[in-house]
């Protein structure tokens, strides 16, 4: 049982003893004490914890959206903390043929061809150096997955039917 302050979003977990959250994006120091209690003797055990939060940067955007064969593409990455942010790519990975990642974090580019393509996306804060990545699934298809025929044709009794629906989009 945690007596002080824990940071908001951080929290003990009783029955493990484990500290765990997301603190918030503020340097600050919090001063806290943690206590257990045996359940059979009540003997009871404490000490004094200082937890340290400092400023950090993440990279918020969850999931790149789909780009389309033989279209513009254009999205603009989100981060949270730092001042001055510059996006890249790290060395050994790339975006799929066709896009660039600006120093302000705009995808663009033009699809060449279909397919699943593995990235890792990078922020680093300029006056600090600190850097956030995350990975990423980059889909580039051939526009949203349907199927063309919208009606199917009528069929008669007794005898034999057939129609053949015709998928379109998606990654073939």
């Amino acid at each position: 049982m945690p007596f002080g302050t824990l940071p908001a979003g951080i929290v003990l977990d009783p029955a493990n003893g484990t500290l765990g959250g997301t603190a918030p994006n503020v340097t600050a120091t919090y001063n806290f004490t943690v206590q257990v209690q045996d359940q059979v003797t009540l003997q009871v055990a404490s000490r004094p914890y200082t937890l340290n939060v400092q400023g950090g940067i993440a990279i918020i955007t969850p999931s790149l959206p789909n780009a389309y064969v033989n279209q513009t593409y254009s999205f603009q990455m989100i981060s949270a903390g730092g001042r001055t942010m510059v996006w890249s790519i790290p060395s050994g990975w790339t975006l799929p043929p066709g896009f660039s990642i600006s120093s302000a974090g705009l995808i663009t580019g033009f699809g060449l061809s279909t397919g699943i393509f593995q990235t890792r996306i990078q922020v680093q804060e300029q006056e600090s150096q600190v850097v956030a990545t995350h990975d990423y699934t980059f889909n580039v298809t051939l526009g949203p997955l349907r199927i063309v025929e919208s009606t199917v044709p009528t069929g008669n009794q007794n005898l034999a039917y057939r129609a053949t629906l015709t998928p379109a989009g998606g990654i073939p």
